[in-house]
């Protein structure tokens, strides 16, 4: 789902690629742990879509 999360963010669907993300890293939560690199990369890439949704509304205000 990491994939998938990254290919909508991809294509500018940020909100739909964080929820994906959430979703996913609970789920790698339950079955990995935070130190495994595939739970490492999602956080990445929610912080990634995060900063980029934060900075795209502090410019509209």
């Amino acid at each position: 789902m990491n994939n998938l999360a990254v290919t909508l963010g991809d294509l500018g669907q940020l909100d739909e690629a964080v929820r994906m993300l959430d979703i996913t890293i609970k789920q790698m939560r339950l079955t990995l742990d935070d130190e495994h690199t595939h739970t490492k990369i999602a956080l990445n890439n929610l912080a990634r879509y995060s900063a980029t949704i934060s900075s795209k509304e502090s410019i509209k205000h």
